[in-house]
């Protein structure tokens, strides 16, 4: 975790003298150590690791939620287009019928027929005039009534797709809810952290104070030593001189070691040679300090699969804004394969995706009230669920 990497070493080197100092249960009648906070630190900071995870993955299933409701909103609206296409038809042919009702209200349907046998020519345009006047007549009835058979299918569908994005609509709402609460319990987890930080800074110093105390004491007992020391020079004379007379003597030439060694550092990885992949790497740290937002694709705000979708479209290649079905859409690498502008997945469900950017390092933004950051240990997390590459 980042708070118990950054103090690892000064608690050591505290824990130690505290200890040499002072004899066993000592401390613990001044206030806890620094160990027991580390140790409440390290459950606080797991704790929240988990409610982050939790909160990933509340924002995965908002964003689908949006894009199903979007899907059944636009469905709706093509239905209803359709309705009023097939309504205003219905219509047309609705007068048309309503002038052929009125002629045969007039005539009488079957005036109208014998009036078309008497003008013909001829017993052929005789049959040709009556077989017409019955399509006219029964086209009519068949078109209205197809019409409206479609009109009351298109009616249901529409009540249907309507009852659809009532509950799409309902579900969204209810998982917004959901996040808003885990960003709460989020919130006052960071509290928690930050006073036990607050806390384990007190200790430090109060254990950094009795080590300072500790030593003053040592350094009273060597002076009380210096005494008893000085006593026993004079015994010490005679071996004193014994030991110059043999130094007076020529001494055999010695000859120095030869300094064979030498360090050398080893050069920065290489930047990628597939040029779209550092595009993205460069877009994706260019955002680097810019806000966390659910659902946010940029360009100002960001959540993880918006970071990465958008990163990538810099370079040309399109990935859906959503961590689960960025891993379907890219290919499977190992770990050891791994490439700047490869994306590094985490969670069982997937809800949390990064950008790989070389020397073990990830380009992510991982929650709100986290900007945009580059992280050394997200690689080191026990949830990867896997690596992808575009």
């Amino acid at each position: 975790m980042r708070v118990r990497n950054r103090l690892t070493a000064a608690l050591a080197v505290t824990t130690a003298a505290a200890i040499v100092a002072f004899p066993a249960g000592a401390q613990e009648a001044d206030g806890p150590s620094s160990a027991q906070v580390e140790r409440r630190l390290t459950t606080a900071e797991d704790r929240l690791a988990e409610l982050e995870a939790e909160a990933s993955l509340a924002v995965e299933e908002v964003n689908e939620a949006r894009v199903a409701l979007e899907t059944i909103e636009a469905d709706l609206a093509a239905t209803l287009a359709e309705a009023d296409a097939v309504t205003d038809r219905t219509g047309v042919l609705r007068e048309s019928t309503d002038a052929v009702a009125r002629t045969l209200f007039k005539t009488g349907g079957a005036n109208l027929q014998f009036g078309a046998l008497l003008s013909a020519d001829g017993p052929t345009e005789a049959g040709i005039r009556y077989a017409t006047v019955r399509r006219v007549l029964e086209g009519h009835r068949g078109d209205v009534e197809e019409l409206r058979a479609a009109t009351v299918e298109l009616d249901a569908l529409e009540s249907r797709l309507a009852e659809r994005r009532d509950a799409a609509a309902a579900q969204k709402a209810e998982l917004e809810n959901r996040r808003e609460r885990l960003q709460r319990t989020l919130d006052a987890q960071a509290d928690e952290i930050a006073a036990l930080e607050t806390e384990l800074a007190e200790v430090r110093e109060r254990e950094e104070a009795a080590r300072r105390a500790a030593e003053e004491a040592a350094r009273q007992e060597a002076a009380r030593q210096e005494a008893a020391r000085q006593e026993a020079a004079q015994r010490e004379a005679a071996r004193r001189e014994a030991e110059q007379e043999r130094q007076a003597s020529p001494a055999p030439a010695r000859t120095p070691a030869q300094d064979a060694g030498g360090g050398s550092s080893s050069p920065p990885p290489a930047p990628t040679t597939r040029q779209s992949a550092q595009v993205a790497v460069d877009t994706a740290l260019d955002q680097v300090g810019k806000p966390y937002r659910w659902g946010g694709g940029g360009p100002d705000s960001f959540d993880c699969s918006g970071l990465t979708s958008y990163a990538w479209r810099a370079a040309g290649v399109s990935l859906p804004h959503s961590s689960r079905a960025q891993y379907g859409a890219t290919a499977r690498v190992t770990r050891g394969q791994l490439q700047p502008g490869d994306l590094v997945f985490f969670g069982s469900p997937i809800h949390h995706v990064a950008m790989y950017i070389g020397g073990g390092d990830v380009v992510e933004a991982s929650r709100s009230g986290v900007p945009v950051r580059v992280s050394s240990q997200a690689m080191s997390r026990s949830d990867i669920a896997g690596y992808g590459r575009p």
